[in-house]
């Protein structure tokens, strides 16, 4: 063969190997998992189709990337920080939750029911054929009731966000990470409270999301803030009841009480009225954050007061209803069930109804406490019924929503869903919505309870719809 030939093939050889030999360096870095963890991501995070796989530092070590709280052993990724805001973390994956949108074809969008499940989506709703128009996955159960304000729907989760969505899009505006959200916020003169299980509270901008203040307590906060004479009502399981200057966040005050507060506070005429697991109820001066008087019970309070014409409405876990003059702490009337109270109390026109776990609905005179009539249902209530044009939509864990004449107690129509119901139904141009144990968000006619419409989400609905 020619020496010229073969020197040729010689170099082009030598050329071929180490052009592979590079190709294999960049393609299959040398380092190892040593951890000995094993982990349903496979040591990855998945955006969409992509995957973006672990990566070697200088030390050839494995620096492996997980969801959020994934493991604490571990390198710790955010999804949201690490991938963009739409990011959530599902099962060790870092998913993107993109809203579905459904077009409108026949009717004209006027405004949208927001329904929470517990399939871990919100839903927006069409509110005139019940079709959906959108929904979000937020990734974990959620109790924490929407609210709406402006264009924007707002609601928590035990993902440990707080989103603000689009009502009729679902188009995600903000989200910030609060630690676990049990409890609706509260919306006060354009400012968005909020409390979360991570001892955690925060004042945000509605629009924007942005914190205009926050506040960490030592323990678990629970029940929804309220406000009160410019001033921010918290209730936590290190037994005090905090109050902070609603604009500036300043720490004014702080009660402390022998047991867990689990139950919002009630505010009137410069007294903030709370109730705790000790079985007491406080009235406390909002100035000074003195003790002004208490009254004690027989069990856990676990409900909001209800104050009303200078009284002090109270119901408590030893199946009682208090009544007591709001200055003083004086029992002025109490009145027994069979059952524990869980459900709010309403008060309408001087009548006080109280809904109890003995299944009965009563209707109290709201100055005397003497009992004008009750009805009978099946199950438990858990939750305060509404009133509207004298007539009262009462739900139940028997499945049914009832109509009731508030002057006579008697039944005026009842619907039948195929599970028990927890929330409290809302009415909307004379239309009652309400979420079932068996999925479905229901639209009836409040006249004679003829069905509307009914929505179909995946799970349970525990929560009280939102109307735009």
């Amino acid at each position: 063969m020619n020496k010229k030939i073969v020197i040729t093939i010689s170099i082009l050889t030598l050329l071929f190997i180490s052009a592979c030999t590079q190709q294999t360096i960049v393609e299959e870095p040398v380092c190892a998992d040593t951890d000995e963890l094993s982990y349903t991501t496979a040591g990855t995070v998945q955006k969409g189709e992509e995957t973006l796989r672990d990566t070697c530092d200088s030390d050839g070590n494995l620096n492996e990337m997980y969801c959020l709280e994934t493991n604490t052993d571990i390198q710790i990724v955010n999804c949201a920080t690490a991938l963009g805001a739409n990011y959530i973390c599902e099962e060790g994956y870092c998913k993107e939750s993109i809203p579905e949108i459904t077009e409108e074809t026949t009717t004209e969008t006027q405004g949208a029911v927001i329904v929470a499940s517990l399939d871990d989506y919100i839903y927006g709703v069409n509110i005139n054929d019940g079709t959906q128009l959108w929904k979000y996955k937020i990734g974990d159960t959620q109790y924490s009731t929407p609210i709406i304000y402006n264009n924007l729907v707002f609601s928590g989760s035990a993902n440990d966000y707080l989103y603000a969505f689009n009502i009729l899009t679902g188009e995600l505006a903000w989200k910030y990470n609060t630690g676990d959200m049990y409890y609706s916020p509260t919306l006060h003169e354009g400012i968005l409270y909020a409390v979360s299980r991570d001892e955690l509270v925060f004042a945000f901008n509605p629009e924007t999301g942005g914190i205009i203040w926050d506040y960490k307590t030592p323990d678990v906060n629970n029940p929804s803030p309220i406000v009160g004479d410019d001033k921010l009502f918290i209730g936590s399981d290190d037994n005090r009841l905090y109050a902070f200057n609603a604009i500036s966040g300043e720490l004014l005050w702080k009660f402390q009480t022998l047991e867990d507060i689990s139950a919002s506070a009630a505010y009137a005429n410069n007294i903030v009225y709370v109730g705790s697991d000790d079985d007491r109820l406080y009235a406390i001066n909002t100035e000074t954050g003195t003790k002004l008087w208490e009254y004690e019970t027989g069990s856990d309070i676990r409900n909001t007061p209800l104050v009303y014409n200078n009284k002090v409405y109270l119901a408590s876990l030893d199946s009682n209803l208090y009544t007591l003059d709001a200055n003083t702490g004086e029992l002025l009337w109490d009145f027994s069930t069979e059952g524990s109270i869980y459900a709010s109390l309403l008060m309408d026109n001087g009548i006080m109804y109280l809904a109890s776990s003995d299944h009965n609905l009563y209707a109290l005179d709201a100055e005397t406490g003497k009992k004008k009539w009750t009805f009978v249902t099946e199950n438990i209530i858990e939750n305060a019924p509404v009133i509207e044009n004298g007539i009262l939509y009462l739900t139940s864990t028997d499945a049914n929503i009832y109509a009731i004449n508030t002057e006579t107690g008697k039944q005026i129509w009842k619907y039948t869903t195929g599970a028990g119901i927890t929330p409290s139904p809302i009415i909307s141009n004379n239309v009652l919505y309400v979420g079932s144990k068996d999925d479905y968000l229901y639209a009836l006619n409040t006249a004679d309870g003829s069905l509307i419409w009914r929505f179909k989400t995946g799970s349970d609905i525990y929560t009280s719809a939102a109307i735009s």
